[in-house]
Protein backbone atom coordinates (compact mmCIF):
# COMPACT_ATOMS: atom_id res chain seq x y z
CA UNK A 1 0.00 0.00 0.00
CA UNK A 2 2.81 2.37 0.93
CA UNK A 3 4.75 1.72 -2.25
CA UNK A 4 1.93 1.62 -4.79
CA UNK A 5 -1.24 3.30 -3.52
CA UNK A 6 -0.51 7.03 -3.21
CA UNK A 7 -3.60 9.05 -4.15
CA UNK A 8 -3.36 12.85 -4.45
CA UNK A 9 -6.15 14.87 -2.81
CA UNK A 10 -6.85 18.47 -1.77
CA UNK A 11 -4.83 18.00 1.43
CA UNK A 12 -1.75 16.69 -0.36
CA UNK A 13 -2.42 12.99 -0.66
CA UNK A 14 -3.15 9.71 1.09
CA UNK A 15 -2.18 6.07 0.81
CA UNK A 16 -5.51 4.45 0.00
CA UNK A 17 -6.58 1.07 -1.38
CA UNK A 18 -9.52 -1.30 -1.48
CA UNK A 19 -9.68 -4.65 0.32
CA UNK A 20 -9.21 -6.32 -3.09
CA UNK A 21 -5.98 -4.41 -3.63
CA UNK A 22 -4.72 -5.30 -0.15
CA UNK A 23 -5.56 -8.98 -0.68
CA UNK A 24 -3.74 -9.04 -4.01
CA UNK A 25 -0.68 -7.33 -2.51
CA UNK A 26 -0.58 -9.92 0.29
CA UNK A 27 -0.72 -12.77 -2.19
CA UNK A 28 -4.34 -13.65 -1.43
CA UNK A 29 -6.03 -12.09 -4.45
CA UNK A 30 -9.14 -14.23 -4.21
CA UNK A 31 -9.32 -14.30 -0.43
CA UNK A 32 -10.49 -10.81 0.43
CA UNK A 33 -12.60 -12.21 3.27
CA UNK A 34 -9.48 -13.35 5.15
CA UNK A 35 -7.95 -9.89 4.80
CA UNK A 36 -11.18 -8.21 5.95
CA UNK A 37 -11.64 -10.57 8.91
CA UNK A 38 -8.07 -11.14 10.09
CA UNK A 39 -5.59 -8.53 8.88
CA UNK A 40 -7.72 -5.39 8.66
CA UNK A 41 -9.09 -5.50 12.25
CA UNK A 42 -5.57 -5.81 13.65
CA UNK A 43 -4.34 -2.88 11.54
CA UNK A 44 -7.32 -0.82 12.73
CA UNK A 45 -6.75 -1.80 16.37
CA UNK A 46 -3.10 -0.76 16.40
CA UNK A 47 -3.90 2.49 14.58
CA UNK A 48 -2.09 1.87 11.31
CA UNK A 49 -5.17 1.88 9.09
CA UNK A 50 -8.54 3.59 8.95
CA UNK A 51 -11.60 2.83 6.86
CA UNK A 52 -12.99 5.67 4.76
CA UNK A 53 -15.67 5.75 2.08
CA UNK A 54 -12.88 5.85 -0.52
CA UNK A 55 -11.20 2.71 0.83
CA UNK A 56 -8.65 1.76 3.44
CA UNK A 57 -6.17 4.52 4.25
CA UNK A 58 -2.86 4.50 6.11
CA UNK A 59 -2.82 6.73 9.17
CA UNK A 60 0.20 8.90 9.98
CA UNK A 61 1.42 6.07 12.25
CA UNK A 62 0.85 3.60 9.40
CA UNK A 63 2.91 5.69 6.99
CA UNK A 64 5.74 5.95 9.53
CA UNK A 65 5.66 2.20 10.19
CA UNK A 66 5.66 1.47 6.46
CA UNK A 67 8.70 3.74 6.01
CA UNK A 68 10.51 1.84 8.76
CA UNK A 69 9.71 -1.54 7.23
CA UNK A 70 10.70 -0.44 3.74
CA UNK A 71 14.03 0.89 4.99
CA UNK A 72 14.66 -2.36 6.91
CA UNK A 73 13.80 -4.43 3.85
CA UNK A 74 15.98 -2.37 1.53
CA UNK A 75 18.94 -2.64 3.88
CA UNK A 76 18.54 -6.37 4.46
CA UNK A 77 20.25 -8.55 1.83
CA UNK A 78 18.43 -11.63 3.11
CA UNK A 79 15.00 -10.32 2.13
CA UNK A 80 12.25 -12.86 1.67
CA UNK A 81 11.77 -14.74 -1.54
CA UNK A 82 8.56 -14.26 -3.46
CA UNK A 83 7.49 -17.71 -2.28
CA UNK A 84 7.42 -16.77 1.40
CA UNK A 85 3.90 -16.57 2.82
CA UNK A 86 2.52 -13.15 3.81
CA UNK A 87 2.23 -14.31 7.42
CA UNK A 88 5.88 -15.35 7.45
CA UNK A 89 6.91 -12.00 5.96
CA UNK A 90 4.89 -10.13 8.60
CA UNK A 91 6.36 -12.17 11.44
CA UNK A 92 9.90 -11.65 10.12
CA UNK A 93 9.30 -7.89 9.91
CA UNK A 94 7.94 -7.78 13.46
CA UNK A 95 10.91 -9.76 14.79
CA UNK A 96 13.34 -7.26 13.26
CA UNK A 97 11.73 -4.35 15.09
CA UNK A 98 11.97 -5.88 18.56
Amino acid sequence: MYRNCWRPNKDGGVYSASVNTLATACGHGRDTKAIALLVEPWLLQVGLLEVRPTGRTLTAAGVERARQLVSLGDADPSRASIHETPAARAMRALEKTR
